[in-house]
């Protein structure tokens, strides 16, 4: 195993981790936060693959075992040279904890903390010995403080060289600088975090535990010598008042009302967003919230200079994470290949390459890929599938480096498309001389965020390029129902590639026709494979169903075909039957809900 060595914001892989599994833990109830200590150098060089690997996995699985509470990624500096660091991380939880027994024999060999602990939350993922392994090639070294049901931390450090040539942040700190804060939350490290947030931009700021000791000190504020506060920032949970009624109460009270209010939530419910514009509130932010994000944020709402003229706040429209991150036209037109065997899988990668204003050509497996490069086509990237009959990805990319290597060609990024979060695929894909990696279901957020690093001009240090054409907001899953057949998250993408009725094609309508068209074969296919006790052919179908079905964002459906690819895999047939009755269950409430969102979008 090796590591590589390229330049990265160590923030936005830190922030990033936390927000791919921020539905994981708002689910649970869980407050998740990540936050950077001010002062750390973030332009660095190393491996932000494998960093991200062990920060996944603790993250990970620090929220499996929390119930209720709260989990905290922190990173800092330890030391500090002229031209490198040593980081330290810490991941923290309020779960279940750990004997010093149980602590100690952790990172031999990943162990449940008991039998029922086992039955109750399942595996581990990666595993912290693997976890071990990777911290140790990075330089540093692992350990956890952690007692029974109070918690635990692990943390580890990592060495990392400095980046020699780093921009200058384009937004000048000093348009926050002297303004006044209220930060109002009931959880003491989310107003800690925002403290240091807003500190280190030059404001001044202010706590309040809940709705009416910050209603005491607004109005404390106004009769001060200072005057109002320029801003406040509120939780939207909170115990008693809520922020949205300690909104209504401000913004109805003459006194306080030009106050701008800035709203953060960690359960955001469809809907929210238009109670929370009703009551006057001016940016509306779902946790965890990236810093930049919140940066970009204040200045919005105060105005690009703080304030206007007349001493006001500017008036804005309600801000939310999804206007603040306008598509970024930096493809120029360039030209990738995807390379998929799966037809709905090409379109909608398709559908959101072209959308982010690159040309696209497609390759059916890992040999017409070859065959399109060596045409001497200019391709900026190529998107790899890593499951391909014929030639799989790992094969084409290492076919692909040899003829580079040969040619003293200029080396061609490849980025892998791959459905495994922590193991096997995307350490086989680094492996393969693979550069990157996007997860399955695509996202167009993470796709152009990947791009970004490979294709096109490196944003500034903090600045977020990512072009989310998501919108709106996911419904949570009841308690004691099933829950909703496709996944709001990638719903909020797709609906981005319908038609707009003015002669642009309506790609939705194209992809759930697609989608259903191949879907029904492949589920017969099944059916066929499972009477006749074919462990190949339910390998095969049941890998094509996991795939579609989780870009269209079935993703019950797509679970239920991955466990059907192992049964295939395995060759142990005895659950096939009862696997398939369930694909076949789920496929009945996907198909009616694509219908609807094909025809009422």
């Amino acid at each position: 195993m090796r590591l590589e060595e390229i330049n990265f914001d160590l923030r936005y892989e830190v922030e990033e981790v936390a927000y791919l599994l921020a539905e994981r833990a708002h689910a649970k109830g869980l407050e998740l936060n990540a936050f950077v200590e001010p002062g750390v150098a973030t332009a660095v060089r190393g491996d932000p693959f494998r960093l991200r690997q062990v920060l996944t996995n603790l993250l990970g699985n620090a929220i499996k075992f929390t119930q209720e509470g709260e989990v905290n990624l922190r990173a800092s500096a330890i030391e500090e040279g002229e031209d490198g660091l040593v980081l330290r991380f810490d991941v923290s939880d309020t779960g279940i904890g750990l004997t010093e027994e149980q602590a100690a024999s952790l990172f031999r060999s990943f162990s449940q903390a008991d039998a029922s602990t086992t039955r109750k939350y399942g595996g581990t993922g990666l595993g912290l010995a693997i976890c071990k392994q990777l911290v140790g090639l990075m330089g540093g070294e692992i350990w956890v403080e952690s007692a029974p049901g109070e918690g635990s931390t692990f943390s580890f450090t990592a060495r990392f060289n400095k980046q020699q040539e780093v921009s200058e942040p384009i937004s000048p700190r000093a348009d926050l600088r002297g303004l006044r804060v209220l930060v109002v939350d009931d959880n003491e490290t989310n107003r800690t975090i925002l403290h240091k947030q807003v500190s280190a931009w030059g404001m001044r700021d202010d706590e309040a535990e809940n709705g009416l000791e910050a209603l005491e000190k607004m109005n404390a504020a106004r009769k001060g010598p200072d005057g109002p506060y320029d801003l406040a920032i509120i939780d939207m949970q909170m115990p008693g008042m809520d922020g949205l009624e300690l909104a209504r109460l401000a913004k109805g009270d003459p006194e306080l009302s030009a106050t701008p209010l800035v709203m953060l939530t960690s359960m955001g419910q469809r809907g929210d967003g238009d109670k929370a514009r009703a009551v006057g509130i001016s940016a509306y932010l779902t946790k965890p919230v990236r810093q930049s994000e919140l940066y970009t944020c204040l200045l919005t709402v105060m105005g690009s200079h703080g304030k206007v003229e007349d001493g006001t706040p500017a008036e804005t429209p309600l801000i939310t994470r999804h206007n603040l991150r306008q598509v970024v036209p930096r493809a120029g037109g360039a030209r990738l290949l995807v390379v998929e065997d799966n037809p709905v899988n090409q379109r909608v990668a398709a559908a959101m390459l072209e959308r982010l204003g690159y040309r696209v050509d497609l390759a059916g497996n890992g040999r017409e890929a070859l065959d399109a490069i060596s045409g001497g086509a200019p391709y900026a990237a190529v998107l790899m599938d890593v499951q391909m009959p014929e030639m799989d990805g790992y094969a084409a990319t290492r076919e692909l480096r040899r003829r580079e290597g040969a040619a003293g060609a200029r080396r061609m990024p490849v980025i892998a498309m791959t459905a495994n979060a922590l193991e096997g695929d995307r350490s086989s894909a680094l492996e393969a001389g693979m550069d990157d990696y996007v997860a399955k279901p695509v996202k167009p957020t993470e796709l152009n965020e990947v791009l970004e690093r490979w294709v096109s001009a490196p944003a500034e240090p903090g600045e977020e390029a990512a072009a989310d054409v998501a919108s709106g907001m996911a419904d949570p899953v009841a308690n004691g129902r099933l829950e909703d057949p496709l996944d709001p998250d990638v719903l909020a993408g797709l609906r981005e590639l319908g038609g707009t009725g003015d002669g642009e094609p309506d790609i939705l309508a194209e992809l759930v026709e697609l989608f259903v068209e191949d879907a029904e074969p492949r589920l017969a296919a099944l059916r066929e494979a499972v009477a006749a006790g074919d462990a190949e052919g339910i390998e095969r179908a049941a890998h094509t169903l996991k795939g579609s079905a989780g870009n269209m964002g079935a993703r019950r459906m797509s679970e239920i075909a991955s466990r059907l690819q192992d049964v295939g895999t395995s060759g142990d047939l005895s659950k096939a039957g009862a696997l398939l009755e369930d694909l076949e269950f789920e496929y009945a409430r996907v198909k009616p809900a694509l219908q609807e969102l094909k025809e009422g979008k």
